[in-house]
């Protein structure tokens, strides 16, 4: 009986304003297309989810350098389906901040936003708290948050528009 053998992709990244490199594993399309990103020097923001969970909005712009790299191991790898209402962005000369959004709605309308985002584009969420919380993604770094809230902002935004189509008479 042979072993399986599955591999993992990596990247690290040194990024401004972040003393210590990052490093992600992603799923092998996710890990292929930030590599074609880089290499290809484009602009703006990179949204990639992690097999730990995570949801990132990369700014390309502030990766001084990346690692690509594989490992090769006997066991697949676990994704995590952590659902955390918690957001941490990172800005320039900054250190991070984090908070806890009310609804995923506002998380999944933000990476709507920033993906396109080459110039000064403004976001918003609202706090467990009750604050209104906006920035600009001009000095954004890094945006990182919970996969699973974000997906359950894109199906709440999508239950709201099938709501809101006529229904067809046969």
């Amino acid at each position: 009986m042979t072993e399986t053998i599955y591999q993992h992709y990596f990247v690290k990244a040194w990024l401004k304003s972040i003393d210590e490199p990052v490093t992600f594993q992603l799923a092998e399309a996710a890990w292929g297309r930030f590599k074609r990103a880089f290499t290809d020097k484009r602009e703006g923001f990179l949204i990639f989810a992690t097999i730990d969970g995570r949801t990132l909005a990369l700014n390309l712009a502030h990766i001084q350098m990346a690692k690509f790299f594989t490992k090769s191991s006997s066991t697949e790898a676990e994704i995590n389906m952590d659902s955390s209402p918690e957001i941490t962005v990172y800005f320039l000369d900054r250190d991070p901040e984090s908070f806890l959004v009310e609804d995923p709605t506002d998380l999944a309308q933000a990476f709507t936003v920033i993906k396109p985002a080459k110039n000064k584009e403004s976001l918003s969420f609202t706090e467990r708290e009750g604050g209104r919380v906006k920035f600009f993604t001009t000095d954004l770094v890094l945006l990182d948050t919970s996969t699973q809230f974000v997906e359950q902002g894109f199906l709440k935004i999508y239950q709201a528009k099938q709501a809101t189509k006529p229904t067809r008479s046969l």
